[in-house]
């Protein structure tokens, strides 16, 4: 019989192989709290690794940088069970029925989720986490699921085992959820809550229901690999499938970010500046554009091409229009020097990858910016401008659409 306590053997055991050990995806898991602890139940990280990835306690802290070194770090993300929101963080007052709340916990798994989810993160919402998502994805939560319409039959906070299912959910045929579980629409659940999502917001469709009609779990309606639900399938174990297709997620997350580190990804047309005249701020996250610094960086895009673009029946000169809008762009890279530069070249677009900065190249929509004068090429090559649409809304002196 082999010594338990004979830890170097099993160190012996690691060192004989090469690699010590092949890469799993790691998945951060938000902590509960209570009595200055925080603390997670066993079947969260035992789920994870059984599935084959790695677990990580993720604490309620809320400093933002905290929070967004976290994720820089993480493949995937479980968002656990525990108390009540506080409903000030929906805009609400507290309805008679609310439980307890755990103030620690709430405003830094608001935070993390959002985050999350603008990088694209695999994301697993259990129980008060299926209610994190939506909360913090402009979804509506009951404070009571008595507050949910038809939520009067069921009985959803258990006496029975954990690991014990006590009703149904209905599973939408098409759903990521039913393909899971191999095409099964009905699905056996335990159930410890009294909130519900009340509305899932358009981020999220409805993908189970309890006989009650209390929803039971969502998915996102953008593409992304998010899911919530209702019950706790950590202590299941018909829970397994959910863990594998987070695990499935996270590597091909962690995939995706290995190509992008030797892969340079350069969007060839961005209307950001045609917002410069609205005060948009390149280095904000801002709703009004598609293209600023948080984005790229969010969805690992090392470069844009930045165009200056003429209205057709521009009255101003068009050759000055264009370079004060090249000026404003040089303006921003020089702000942003350390994460941000122009780019005139392809060399130069590795150039800065390398260094890890983000690039920014110059182009032209519409040929009126030459003014009628070809000498204008010159000065604009001379400028740095990747390319130039002769023709774009309209004719002008040098081109006409439809030849």
């Amino acid at each position: 019989m082999a010594d338990r306590f004979h830890w170097q053997a099993t160190l012996d055991e690691v060192y004989a192989c090469y690699p010590e050990a092949k890469y799993r995806p790691v998945i951060g898991i938000t902590g509960n709290y209570g009595e200055a602890t925080c603390k997670l139940g066993e079947g969260y990280y035992q789920s994870i690794a059984a599935a084959g990835g790695v677990p990580v306690v993720i604490p309620p802290i809320n400093d933002p940088a905290t929070i967004l070194n976290v994720l820089e770090n993480i493949d995937a993300l479980v968002l656990s069970g525990g108390a009540d929101y506080n409903p000030l963080y929906a805009g609400e007052e507290p309805s008679s029925q609310l439980g307890g709340i755990n103030a620690t916990r709430d405003l830094p798994e608001l935070l993390i989720t959002r985050l999350a989810y603008n990088r694209q993160l695999p994301v697993l919402g259990i129980c008060r986490g299926i209610q994190t998502l939506v909360m913090a994805l402009d979804g509506k939560v009951a404070q009571d699921i008595r507050e949910s319409v038809n939520a009067q039959s069921l009985k959803h906070s258990q006496d029975a085992d954990r690991s014990e299912p006590t009703h149904s959910v209905q599973v939408a045929d098409d759903s990521i959820l039913s393909q899971i579980y191999q095409g099964q629409t009905t699905l056996y659940v335990n159930s410890f809550h009294h909130q519900a999502v009340k509305d899932a917001g358009k981020r999220f469709r409805v993908v189970a229901t309890a006989t009650d009609g209390v929803i039971e779990a969502i998915e996102s309606t953008e593409f992304k690999p998010i899911i919530g639900v209702q019950w706790h399938p950590e202590c299941l174990c018909e829970g397994k499938p959910l863990f594998e297709w987070l695990v499935r997620e996270a590597t091909t997350f962690h995939t995706i970010h290995k190509i992008h580190d030797k892969t340079l990804t350069l969007d060839t047309h961005c209307d950001t500046p045609m917002f410069f005249p609205k005060g948009i701020q390149f280095g904000h996250r801002d709703p009004k554009i598609l293209v600023d610094l948080h984005k790229m960086t969010e969805g690992r895009q090392d470069a844009t091409i930045m165009v200056a673009y003429l209205p057709q029946k521009y009255e101003g000169n068009p050759t000055a229009y264009a370079d004060g809008i090249f000026d404003e762009i040089e303006r921003i890279a020089d702000q942003y020097h350390d994460y941000l530069a122009i780019a005139r070249t392809p060399e130069e677009l590795y150039t800065h990858k390398r260094e890890g900065r983000k690039s920014i190249m110059l182009g032209i929509e519409n040929g009126l910016a030459l003014h009628g004068d070809l000498a204008n090429v010159r000065h604009f090559a001379e400028r740095g401008i990747v390319y130039m649409t002769l023709c774009h809304n309209g004719d002008n002196d040098i081109c006409v659409v439809d030849r």
